[in-house]
């Protein structure tokens, strides 16, 4: 489900932040892309959206007056504003 995958995400940053902690030597980037599109097919677990799809909301979302109205609002419909990235600027 949708819950586990979000519990799962938090718990893998818990875990990573535990272990930079613990060693000064470490350092990491927790990177929290507010929805991720990408490939063909629409998917729940994780959530993702088809390429074609994906651009065309990104676009739009991506314009200033929408990310100038993001930055107001109070933040679930803000991050609901936000554009989404694609998946291979996040894992490429």
């Amino acid at each position: 489900s949708l819950q586990e995958y979000a519990r799962g995400k938090e718990k893998s940053e818990q875990l990573i932040q535990q272990i930079m902690d613990a060693d000064d030597r470490l350092h990491c980037c927790i990177v929290r892309p507010t929805f991720i599109y990408g490939g063909d097919e629409f998917g729940w677990n994780p959530p993702r959206l088809p390429t074609k799809f994906g651009e065309i909301i990104e676009a739009l979302l991506g314009l200033y007056p929408v990310q100038a109205l993001s930055e107001l609002l109070p933040d679930i419909i803000g991050v609901a504003l936000e554009a989404p990235v694609n998946v291979q600027a996040v894992a490429g």
